[in-house]
């Protein structure tokens, strides 16, 4: 028993001993596997977080690969390896990248220093102005007294005023300028007078403008290429005038046309808007018939200044969908005869430009003689004509009574009065109507008749083209007896 006793103490303490020896490998076992998770917890944060790392390169915007071929040397691209490995090509096409910059970089800072030189040109040609402002004021000093005794001094500021706008008139207006001058001095006319208006900071302002956009956009052209198609710039926007120049025409009886033209630069066309002005009939009902809006249409065959007669303009126009009626309020039409006086197209229409030698010659300066003496005959032809409408509205009769001649009057006109177009157009027959519209009139009349001894009624509607009295008038006439039917002829 003893002896039993003794074994089965010894195996339980060789038990014990064996399983703390098991339970201490355990231990070393899972702390070796925790360390192994933290170890693989922490590896695969790193991982992730290379993963989610954003290199600096991938922000930058590079050429794309097939100008990358075409542009960079071999040496740099080297095509065999960078085709068929990404890493290389992309290490290829920022080495290539760097190089393109640093260029650029070099021209920039070659650029700067041509820009510090020419400012500091411009700076010493500005101070030498400066130190002339004074010289010239003491010149302009000593020669007031030469000025008052050739009896020029008065004019002079004003000279001078006109030399300083016209260095800023746009080329059509500078020309007719130049030919208005001639003209009125050779022709000695004393009731032509020609004056530029427009506010010169403006003009400066607006040259500049053009000057910058000119050279911004031949800069984008060289870098951009065929980049820049979609940039535009909107007509309807940018329908500025350079300047304005103001030229008056007298016609006889103290009445005066002021004829105001404008250059519009984005359309290439000048516009003319006028303005009569002097002793112009009264009355309301003939008021507008000498300074009318149609007062210029049809001047020349085929001008009405309803579309525009230069071909970019003319599409600018169509693309944007306005036409001329859009900015015709503001600056007038731009008639074919304001584009002859101008140099820039003929007073035919569908024939070529005027060429350099005609521009600067006698040629235009006969168109301008030619231009001025039909404004002047249309003005005066239209005074003339509202002058006989009052006289047939007051008293009929007697303005047609010129002579002095016995005559045995058989019908006599009861009113003579002005009505609208839709009134003649109610009044007459078909055929009489397609005539009008196609004629195209600028003014109606009725005119009432009686005959008493036939018992008969009159009335003529009486239709005036726009260049009357050199187209003759279109007159309907319609007949009718005292309680009988009307008959139109």
């Amino acid at each position: 028993m003893r002896r039993c006793s003794r074994l089965a103490h010894y195996a339980t303490a060789q038990l014990r001993a064996e399983t703390n020896s098991r339970l201490e490998q355990v231990e070393a076992k899972y702390l070796h596997l925790q360390n192994s998770s933290s170890e693989i917890q922490h590896l695969q944060k790193e991982i992730n977080r290379c993963l989610q790392f954003s290199a600096g390169d991938e922000d930058i915007d590079l050429i794309p690969l097939d100008e990358f071929y075409a542009t960079a040397p071999e040496g740099v691209s080297r095509p065999e390896v960078t085709k068929t490995n990404e890493h290389e090509q992309r290490l290829a096409r920022l080495t290539w990248e760097i190089a393109q910059r640093k260029a650029l970089v070099d021209t920039l800072t070659e650029q700067e220093g041509r820009r510090n030189v020419l400012i500091s040109s411009i700076n010493g040609k500005e101070q030498r102005l400066k130190s002339l402002r004074s010289k010239i004021s003491a010149l302009m000093t000593a020669a007031k007294p030469v000025q008052e005794a050739l009896g020029v001094g008065n004019a002079s500021a004003s000279s001078a005023e006109q030399r300083s706008l016209f260095s800023l008139l746009p080329h059509d207006l500078s020309v007719l300028y130049v030919q208005a001058e001639a003209y009125r001095d050779i022709m000695e006319d004393t009731n032509m007078q020609v004056v530029i208006r427009g506010d010169a900071n403006e003009a400066l302002r607006l040259r500049r403008q053009q000057k910058d956009e000119a050279e911004e956009k031949e800069r984008s052209d060289d870098e951009e290429g065929s980049d820049n198609e979609g940039r535009h710039n909107a007509v309807s926007d940018r329908l500025e005038l350079n300047k304005k120049t103001r030229r008056y025409c007298c016609i006889p009886d103290d009445i005066k046309a002021a004829l105001k033209l404008y250059y519009l630069p984005e359309l290439r066309v000048t516009c003319m808007k006028y303005k009569i002005t002097g002793k112009l009939p009264t009355h309301g009902a003939y008021r507008g018939v000498s300074a009318h809006e149609n007062l210029l249409d049809g001047l020349f065959p085929g001008d009405d200044g309803s579309e525009c007669p230069n071909p970019i303009g003319a599409a600018k126009l169509r693309q944007l969908k306005l036409g001329v009626d859009s900015f015709a309020n503001k600056y007038g039409r731009p008639y074919r005869f304001v584009q002859a006086i101008t140099g820039s197209a003929s007073l035919t229409p569908g024939a070529a430009p005027p060429t350099e030698a005609e521009i600067s010659g006698v040629q235009l300066a006969d168109v301008l003689h030619e231009v001025i003496e039909a404004i002047r005959g249309r003005v005066a032809a239209r005074v003339k004509l509202v002058r006989q409408l009052l006289a047939l509205e007051s008293t009929p009769m007697d303005a047609l009574l010129v002579y002095d001649v016995p005559m045995n009057l058989m019908t006599t006109v009861t009113s003579f009065k002005m009505i609208d177009e839709e009134t003649f157009m109610a009044a007459v027959n078909p055929d009489m109507r397609a005539l009008a519209l196609r004629e195209g009139g600028a003014f109606y009349f009725l005119a009432s008749l009686e005959n008493k001894s036939a018992d008969l009624k009159i009335n003529g509607h009486i239709m005036l083209p726009v260049d009357y009295p050199k187209q003759i008038p279109l007159i309907a006439v319609s007949v009718t007896k005292t309680g009988g039917k009307e008959s139109p002829s």
